[in-house]
């Protein structure tokens, strides 16, 4: 997983601040040969104050395996922000009822974001779940924040979470009584929606973007 940092040459301060955790942006390379279509990330995190967004690149794709060889400096168009997982949290009506983000392997990157701007406000339980320990790429922050934060814990698993599985990480009590956001592929979200259906968890609960492209 590769990060890259974006900085804004031009743009109004409106439009700065319609930037929210959890979201993501389609990016293209004007001047580089096979990197002209724009294509979605998230960001891990915003920096409002420097005009920046950094985003985390898994090399998965002809494109995203391009980005460690672009230069610093290279022109990228932005076209975003999108996404309604902040939205979400702030149109809760119980502020102080804990969150229970799932994220699946690179699921984790709009979660980040969400976490370093709500750990501080919100009870959070975090499970990440990978098919290989090698994929952790951000255990180390999650596992300092986790000691630095008392609101935030975390959590992994190598290979998807069953009901066991689940239940040994989270007392019932807490299970019954969050809300959900999961991060991952469509696949992996509608098999936890499933799995929470399945421990007790209604489905108003429950809340994942769900990915067309």
């Amino acid at each position: 997983m590769a990060q890259m940092i974006l900085e804004f040459s031009k743009i109004k301060i409106s439009r700065l601040k319609q930037y929210q955790p959890g979201d993501y942006v389609f990016i293209s390379f004007p001047n580089l040969e096979k990197m002209k279509e724009m294509h979605p990330f998230s960001f891990v995190d915003f920096d409002f104050k420097n005009r920046r967004i950094v985003l985390a690149i898994r090399g998965d794709g002809d494109f995203s395996r391009q980005v460690s060889k672009i230069e610093i400096g290279e022109k990228v168009l932005i076209d975003g922000p999108y996404g309604t997982l902040n939205k979400q949290i702030i149109e809760q009506t119980n502020a102080k009822q804990p969150l229970i983000m799932l994220a699946g392997g690179t699921g984790v990157v709009p979660l980040i974001s969400l976490v370093l701007e709500y750990s501080q406000k919100r009870e959070i339980y975090f499970i990440w779940t990978v098919s290989r320990e090698d994929q952790l790429v951000y255990r180390e922050m999650l596992l300092q924040l986790s000691k630095n934060q008392k609101n935030f814990h975390y959590f992994e698993s190598i290979h998807r979470l069953n009901s066991e599985k689940l239940l040994n990480i989270l007392k019932t009590p807490i299970l019954e009584n969050s809300y959900y956001l999961l991060s991952g592929s469509n696949i992996m979200m509608l098999g936890y929606k499933t799995l929470l259906r399945k421990c007790g968890i209604h489905s108003k609960n429950v809340y994942y973007e769900k990915f067309s492209f």
